[in-house]
């Protein structure tokens, strides 16, 4: 079996995508002008991120033996992205996650079913696929399987990008075993004074990561790389729906790696991804190839 240059640990979900006028506050019916069912869930959309900027990938994961699981595992190849590490769980539920996303601006609300009994014996992990990969990513839904990876990983000298979003210590343990950790603003206002973004990028690194990143959203992207902050501004779009934009970010990082790039390099690629993800519904169906985004980026350094 061939092995993957991006391994990924971590979420794979279902997303209902529904677009609306504006946010429910208060009890009705509400009109959806647009609705799609997509693959979601973290390291899973930054696979497929990766995968079509042109790496071979794998995802580590579980699902349930239910529909919802089974329509993750079809879109997942059909992006060909590499299952054979997926485990499907018998009696377990695959999370299901609803997403209203404002037509005027692409905000999101999400409503989560979260993933419901799905055990899996850590002894079937295949960590000597790891040994073989130029990157792998994690992000904190399973955190057992998570850290035997990146331990794996750091052992075999492959550089580990790490997605955490909530201030858990479980996920804020995982930054010790990041190369890489790249976490969005709503996290960083947590770890310092809401705003000062430069203590937030030193807080991260005093916790174990070697290069922390902070996405901003339409603010772009800050990141402490050789001892300096530096901030990149976002690539202007239309914004359809930002979800799974910062996924992309991390997908297209990853591959970015993968290839050699350096930081600098890496987090301009990524930030390109991602704010071209943002131009279709879902976190996957704007997702670019390696060509287009160079060409994305051509166009936007052109009217600079």
């Amino acid at each position: 079996m061939q092995h993957a240059e991006v391994i990924g640990v971590g979420l794979a979900v279902l997303d209902h995508l529904m677009v609306v006028s504006e946010f429910p506050g208060r009890e009705g019916v509400f009109p959806s002008t647009q609705y799609e069912i997509q693959g979601g869930g973290m390291v899973a959309t930054a696979l497929v991120a990766a995968q079509k900027l042109g790496a071979s990938t794998e995802f580590w994961g579980r699902v349930g033996d239910d529909e919802p699981g089974h329509a993750v595992l079809r879109e997942l190849k059909a992006f060909n992205v590499n299952t054979s590490q997926v485990h499907v769980v018998p009696e377990g539920k695959t999370g299901i996650c609803f997403v209203m996303v404002r037509a005027n601006g692409g905000e999101r609300a999400f409503v989560v079913n979260a993933q419901k009994d799905l055990y899996v014996d850590l002894k079937n992990l295949h960590l000597d696929r790891i040994r073989k990969a130029k990157v792998v990513l994690i992000d904190a839904t399973w955190i057992e399987a998570t850290q035997q990876a990146a331990h794996c990983a750091r052992s075999h000298g492959v550089p580990v990008v790490v997605d955490v979003h909530d201030p858990s210590q479980p996920s804020l343990d995982l930054l010790s075993l990041a190369d890489f950790a790249i976490i969005p603003r709503q996290l960083a206002d947590v770890l310092a004074t809401k705003g000062d973004y430069s203590r937030a990028l030193h807080d991260l690194k005093s916790r174990g990561a070697k290069v922390p990143i902070i996405t901003l959203g339409a603010e772009g992207c800050t990141y402490l790389y050789q001892d300096k902050v530096f901030r990149l501004p976002a690539f202007q779009v239309q914004a359809i729906d930002t979800t799974g934009a910062g996924d992309c970010y991390h997908g297209a990082f990853c591959f970015a790696l993968s290839r050699g790039f350096a930081v600098p390099e890496a987090v301009g690629l990524a930030s390109a991804v991602a704010a071209i993800s943002c131009t279709k519904l879902g976190g996957r169906r704007g997702i670019p190839t390696y060509e287009q985004t160079l060409g994305f980026m051509r166009e936007q350094a052109a009217r600079a």
